[in-house]
């Protein structure tokens, strides 16, 4: 009974904060909710849509020339104990040279494997019966397809054009962030295709595999084993980890759901201390009342218990509408989350780790509840009912002379003044705007990376450059040194800063199918500072990433061994860097260190770098001239265009979660600042009617707290601002850790600092001189009957 009794006084007697808290919890549980439910729910998707189109766990790609090696591991691949299941299908491989087109755009950048469409996937949209082409549905967003739109395959200059009969999700080769689509055709159709004489030099085949599960062993193991056995990874030019392929899907999701997470568990944390501070400044208010009761026979126990339970109440209450508002929030944000993954959005709020979300949260509060209100027990009845003889939570008073502060305006030095005394009150407002800046500033850093193209692209590729050039090469042609000349052409163009060559080949790392990145030059500034040790500079060195060098298990001073094409080296490692490219299991060395493997290693596409880049269009011009003049038939891109459509989706989401941050800062400010205001105003009245007593005008009083509340607000921005010198670099790193980038420099400017500093600061002064208001209801009398 006395619970209760406790309860329903604390509510009638702080309707406000009753209101705040509630509101509080639900903001927090409908974000922490939203977030967990769609993290946990697009893994669980991707996993049941792979095993419904019945996904392969490891591919790899065989071009024509490679096709009797193809055969030859498919027989051993289908003899081996750990095999469950190998497919072997012809496939026709288009680089990424000027091959597909979708509708009027322009050249489609990325690789495109054309398979004939299997049985096993459904459509989203279309007839699977109807002759034509099928696209995945992550291309149907990126450009803007329907029904009946033309895809144009062009291959050994013969064009052939399809009509889109229908769109499948595709969680293998579907995600934005995957270097290969895949697009299938009718049965009929593909036969046509395969055997039409310009598709002849594009055919290969298709090795799927699936493994079989024992107790005791790993995917990570079994595949091992496979490859050790048939040298699977090591024959082939393309291939694929199912493992690899989901990371590469669900990036996009991870990132943008991982911000919103995070930006959860810190406002969780800022409602954790609002509920330190209120039940700490309530108590004050509390003590007669207590001393009374316990007097009374109410045990301490009891009463702290209902004042535990009135705290749970309304977390409970706000985090039920939490709850039912993540209904109606998860799938418009899973949708928007999950536009680049390939797959679409099928579900809705998740039970099990939205309870466990809730109930980790109730624990914290109930937690903080605890060792608030522990000093309770410290009371003696009489000294309670003395209204704890004194001040127990804030017993420093800061003291600043006013006559110290005489060149400031009045309302500003008793701002100060009420500030410096009440230091310890207002530690609430300075961590939360803390909190507040440090998540304004960091985000909006993220943004500023993304916003800068250049140093978008070299952050996640590690390379700089202004425009790509590559050579549209048919296989089966004889190479020759005809794109080399372009390039030391190119080179003596004033216009140009640096010329370089990046391509990449699948190679053998020490028993492990690699990615390598073939450079030709790694000065001029086209490529980034190496996180430890140096960039290489001889033929037998190279560089790994930090994933590349844990998974080998290799350090700077190690000999890696590289196997292509039969021939094998060791090289030496000199250095660690970072890229995305393959989710960072990378290397690269230069080109004479990868001739030394395969001496006729010919440059196929060149980086150029521009000394203005305001110029780009007239060096593009020119490249046209010097390559038709060379006998070349070029493809010519500028990075800008490239990189802005690759990322145009990451950076609509970080600008998306820019917005959400700010509003949410200011509401949570705003809740905060109520609450403290209500309390402060109550608590100095004393001051206040001495203060109108001695003549000081209502404006005065008002202005006064308001910018003490801005003065807070600084204090708080300056303690965000140092946290973000200290944390954001690392709570990025460790964010994009997993996709290769685990040394994040975020690019703070000054605009990013100032705006949410100012932003912040002036919500303060605003709301709170607005809310001091209730001031000019009270004159000196009624103020001083009032204390």
């Amino acid at each position: 009974m006395g619970i209760f009794m406790v309860i329903k006084n604390d509510i009638r007697k702080r309707k406000s904060q009753t209101v705040i808290l509630i509101l509080l919890s639900l903001l927090i549980t409908l974000l922490m909710t939203t977030a967990v439910s769609v993290l946990w729910q697009s893994r669980e998707q991707y996993d049941l849509m792979a095993r419904k189109v019945n996904a392969p766990e490891v591919i790899n790609i065989f071009t024509k020339q490679q096709k009797p090696e193809a055969e030859k591991v498919y027989q051993k691949l289908k003899k081996q104990t750990e095999t469950k299941s190998v497919q072997k299908e012809d496939i026709l491989l288009l680089g990424q040279d000027n091959n597909v087109r979708f509708g009027g755009n322009k050249w489609f950048s990325n690789g495109i494997i054309i398979r004939a469409v299997p049985g096993q996937y459904t459509l989203t949209e279309g007839n699977l019966h109807r002759k034509g082409i099928f696209v995945p549905v992550s291309l149907q967003s990126s450009e803007q397809l329907k029904l009946q739109d033309d895809v144009t395959l062009q291959m050994s200059g013969q064009k052939k054009k399809y009509p889109i009969a229908g769109f499948f999700e595709d969680p293998f080769l579907g995600g934005a962030m995957t270097g290969y689509k895949q697009l299938f055709l009718d049965q009929e159709t593909f036969r046509e295709l395969m055997k039409s004489p310009g598709a002849q030099h594009y055919q290969a085949s298709l090795v799927s595999l699936w493994t079989k599960a024992h107790a005791g062993t790993t995917f990570t193991d079994r595949i091992k084993t496979l490859n050790e056995k048939t040298g699977f990874s090591r024959t082939g030019s393309l291939y694929m980890e199912s493992s690899m392929m989901k990371m590469s899907s669900m990036i996009l999701t991870d990132i943008f759901m991982g911000l919103i997470f995070l930006f959860s568990l810190l406002l969780l944390v800022i409602m954790l201390i609002t509920i330190r501070y209120l039940i700490a400044s309530s108590l004050e208010d509390d003590y007669k009342e207590i001393g009374v009761l316990n007097a009374l026979g109410y045990s301490k126990r009891t009463l702290v218990s209902g004042k535990r339970l009135y705290m749970i109440l309304l977390f409970m209450l706000g985090g039920a509408g939490g709850c039912i508002g993540s209904v109606f929030t998860v799938s418009p944000l899973a949708r928007y989350a999950m536009d680049g993954s390939g797959i679409l959005w099928h579900g809705g709020v998740r039970p099990v780790p939205v309870l466990a979300s809730v109930t980790v949260m109730a624990v914290f509060v109930l937690l903080v509840s605890w060792l608030s209100l522990k000093r309770i027990y410290k009371l003696s009845t009489i000294q309670a009912i003395r209204n704890g003889k004194e001040d127990i939570y804030f017993k420093k008073r800061y003291q600043v002379p006013m006559e110290r502060l005489t060149v400031l305006p009045l309302p500003f030095r008793m701002a100060v003044k009420n500030v410096s005394v009440r230091l310890p009150q207002y530690m609430l407002l300075i961590i939360v705007c803390g909190f507040m800046v440090f998540s304004l500033v960091s985000i909006s850093a993220l943004n500023e990376n993304m916003k800068d193209i250049k140093k978008t692209a070299a952050l996640f590729g590690n390379t700089d450059s202004d425009i790509s050039v590559s050579e549209t090469f048919t296989p089966g042609t004889k190479e020759n040194d005809s794109f080399e000349e372009f390039m030391k052409t190119m080179e003596q163009e004033k216009d140009v800063q640096s010329v370089y060559s990046s391509e990449h080949e699948y190679v053998d790392m020490d028993g492990q199918k690699m990615l390598l990145s073939v450079i030709s030059r790694f000065t001029d500034g086209n490529y980034q500072e190496p996180l430890d040790g140096r960039i290489p500079k001889y033929d037998n060195e190279m560089m790994l990433t930090e994933i590349s060098s844990k998974y080998l298990s290799k350090n700077i001073g190690d000999t890696v061994q590289i196997t292509y094409e039969g021939k094998e080296k060791k090289y030496l490692v000199v250095g660690l860097y970072q890229s995305s490219n393959d989710g960072g299991k990378i290397g690269c060395m230069t080109v004479e260190g990868f001739r030394k493997i395969f001496s006729g290693y010919k440059y196929h596409s060149c980086e150029i770098l521009l000394k203005d880049q305001s110029k780009e269009q007239k060096v593009i011009k020119r490249i046209g001239q010097i390559g038709r003049k060379n006998g070349l038939d070029l493809k010519i891109e500028s990075v800008r265009d490239q990189v802005e459509e690759m990322m145009s989706d990451i950076q609509n989401g970080i600008l998306a979660l820019v917005v959400l941050f700010y509003v949410l800062c200011l509401c949570m400010s705003g809740f905060i600042t109520f609450l403290l205001s209500m309390t402060f105003l109550k608590q100095q009245k004393r001051d206040l009617a001495i203060q109108r007593s001695l003549g000081y005008s209502v404006r005065q009083l008002r202005l006064q707290f308001a910018l003490g509340f801005g003065i807070i607000g600084l204090s708080g921005a300056l303690l965000g601002v140092l946290s973000v010198g200290l944390l954001t670099n690392r709570m990025f790193g460790a964010l994009f850790g997993s996709i290769g980038i685990t040394k994040f420099h975020a690019e703070i400017t000054a605009a990013g600092i100032v705006t949410p500093v100012i932003s912040l600061t002036v919500f303060l002064i605003a709301f709170s001189y607005l809310i001091s208001r209730v001031i000019k209801k009270y004159g000196v009398r009624q103020l001083s009957e009032d204390v």
